[in-house]
């Protein structure tokens, strides 16, 4: 399990770890290939395709500095951003992307390892970048704030220990600098400070002041970052509701599941999912507390055993579980409506488990060696040549195998369903890819009223899920059927502004205008800065001949997002399709400046003036 001797193969050490480094890539290349040939899954359309700072002339000022996102997670929506200027929507480029910050990820990983001398370094790295639970970050576009907050937080890393060889305050400066980016790519990098600590104390550095003084800007930077995480999960995200109303001893009680779950993974990489199931813990029950024994009495033994043995397995476990906290339960998270356990939530906490296990598989490889001389010395290093290609081997083609399934929503979901076919999310997310993908056409409609169905037995409270079964029965014309799941949607979120809107939709179609205006005055209420809001109200009282009301709640929904091309269009049209000619016809041509590839702003530019020179000479208008 020992890297080769410097210069035992006839090159120089240089030399030699950039053949290596090359063959990495290579393999790691080669396990994503299934995924670089894929498209978008799920949720990478909602931060590409359906992600309006990307286009907009002022998109890159409302990434850095508004509270549109879901996360505040600038660096990885302006990588997005400069994505999108080079490749537009082909989804090869940001795959691509994903799978070379990963490499350069695995490459840094070794460097590390190398420098604080963990043995096996290459082997490490190696199963850090082929390792099957890491396929989730990598082969999910969505998952960009893995592999980015990973780059900057290794680099991190490697400027502290630039720092710690010559006490040079440039590179803590740097540091520092590299930690901020870190943090504004994900937040789950604020455990970096803890690792830290934990670092300088297995490195038997002498705990002077000056060390101590040293981590005081990181913690502030972490825990102003983490305070601003948990607002944004509540705030923006949507972490509340009674799936977050558990009680401390119940998360408590949760979280050694967590850690038991984690560790099974990654000693057997079998059955990984996507979404896995969600599972309840009685806190009242005894053997709820069995992981939290366990960890315990091994806590015991190993600072015991801190001298000698122990010190490196403190290290090696204890960056895992620092690393693991945040995802543990303790924290609102707004994944944790899906599933309390994910693959990506490992990324950053695998190094330490695998630098642990590959260096202590080394160097009981080396005390076997020690036993003799000539044959047995030969053997033990034969031995763990064949230990680390069989591992590599045998993670390089479970992550192969594991990057196929992400060729789209649909392949993600079946696979999901495959292994759990109770799952309540891949049948609504796989509802969803029917309506996305159906143009129109009755059958794959009708598939997604299963699927969305399915999920509705399984969770019959989930408002999205109502409000999708009642979307599609109205997109079948079943207006009667649909209006009861959307009004049990609004129940459920009475603050949904989407969910009014449906309502108001349905209302609209029946002719109950008086209605539908409730609802719609509801969304605007709800969502004031949701200018779709604003527009069904404006067409609303339009068609209910309170015109100038109507006109003036467009004219509101125009100034909301002058810059949103969608909204321009969606204000043009409905003014347009009031007769205003003169007035709807300048936000359809802002619509088709702001976005010139807009076929459908365009074709409805031309059928306005169209229109209003018919008008203009006697002819009937057409429509």
């Amino acid at each position: 399990m020992s890297e080769a001797r410097p210069g035992e193969d006839g090159l120089n050490p240089r030399t030699s770890r950039l053949r290596l480094a090359g063959g990495l890539a290579v393999l790691v290349l080669a396990a994503y290939m299934p995924a670089l040939r894929g498209g978008f899954v799920i949720s990478d359309d909602s931060v590409l395709a359906r992600n309006p700072r990307l286009t907009a002339p002022d998109g890159l000022w409302r990434i850095w500095f508004s509270t549109e996102s879901e996360q505040y997670q600038p660096l990885v929506q302006t990588s997005y951003w400069l994505e999108h200027r080079i490749w537009g929507l082909r989804p090869w480029g940001y795959h691509l992307v994903n799978v070379m910050l990963h490499v350069a990820n695995a490459l840094l990983v070794w460097s590390l390892l190398r420098k604080i001398g963990v043995k096996g370094a290459a082997v490490a790295a190696a199963l850090f970048a082929l390792h099957p639970v890491n396929v989730e970050s990598v082969a999910w576009i969505y998952e960009r704030k893995n592999v980015l907050s990973g780059l900057f937080y290794f680099l991190t890393f490697a400027a502290l220990f630039r720092f710690d060889e010559d006490h040079g305050w440039r590179w803590y400066g740097i540091a520092l600098l590299l930690f901020v980016a870190a943090l504004l790519s994900k937040a789950s990098t604020v455990v970096l400070p803890a690792v830290l600590l934990l670092y300088w104390w297995w490195g038997r550095t002498s705990w002077r002041w000056r060390k101590l003084a040293a981590s005081i800007p990181f913690f502030v930077l972490a825990g102003s970052m983490a305070a601003l995480t948990v607002w944004y999960e509540k705030q923006h995200t949507g972490a509340i509701g009674v799936e977050y109303s558990a009680g401390f001893a119940e998360r408590f009680a949760r979280a050694g599941g967590f850690v038991a779950f984690y560790l099974g993974k990654f000693f057997v990489p079998h059955n990984l999912m996507f979404f896995y199931p969600r599972w309840s813990v009685d806190p009242s029950a005894v053997c709820s507390y069995l992981p939290h024994v366990v960890m315990v009495v091994a806590l015991i033994v190993l600072v015991s055993q801190r001298r000698t043995w122990g010190r490196p397995v403190l290290f090696g476990l204890g960056s895992y579980l620092i690393a693991l906290f945040p995802v543990l339960g303790f924290f609102d998270i707004y994944y944790h409506r899906f599933s309390f356990v994910a693959d990506h939530f490992q990324y950053l906490a695998l190094v330490g488990l695998i630098a642990l296990c590959v260096h202590g598989v080394a160097c009981g490889l080396e005390r076997w060696g020690s036993i003799g001389v000539g044959p047995v010395t030969n053997k033990a290093r034969l031995g763990g040549h064949l230990l680390g290609i069989v591992a590599i081997g045998a993670c390089w083609l479970l992550s192969w195998q594991q990057a196929r399934i992400y060729q789209n929503t649909q392949t993600l979901c079946e696979d999901i369903l495959r292994r759990a076919p109770d799952s309540w999310v891949a049948n609504y997310k796989l509802g969803e890819y029917c309506v996305r993908t159906s143009g129109g056409r009755q059958e794959p409609t009708h598939r997604a009223l299963d699927h969305f169905e399915r999920a509705l037995r399984l969770n019959p409270d989930h408002g999205p899920t109502l409000a999708a079964v009642g979307a599609v029965l109205g997109t079948l014309g079943r207006n009667d059927e649909a209006l009861p799941y959307l009004r049990r949607a609004v129940a459920a979120d009475p603050e949904n502004p989407v969910f009014h809107i449906n309502v108001g939709a349905i209302l609209e179609r029946r002719s109950d205008f008086p209605g539908a205006i409730a609802e719609y005055e509801e969304a605007v209420r709800c969502g004031p800065h949701l200018s779709t809001a604003r527009v069904r109200l404006g067409q609303a009282l339009i068609r209910a001949g309170r015109r100038e009301e109507g006109i003036q709640r467009l004219r509101e929904a125009a100034d909301l997002s002058p810059n949103l091309g969608r909204n321009q269009l969606a204000v043009g049209s409905a003014l347009c399709g009031a007769g205003c000619f003169d007035e709807g016809i300048p936000y359809l041509r802002e619509a088709v400046r702001l976005n010139p590839n807009n076929r459908r702003a365009a074709a409805a530019l031309q059928a306005a003036e169209r229109q209003r020179r018919f008008q203009g000479d006697g002819s009937p208008a057409t429509p």
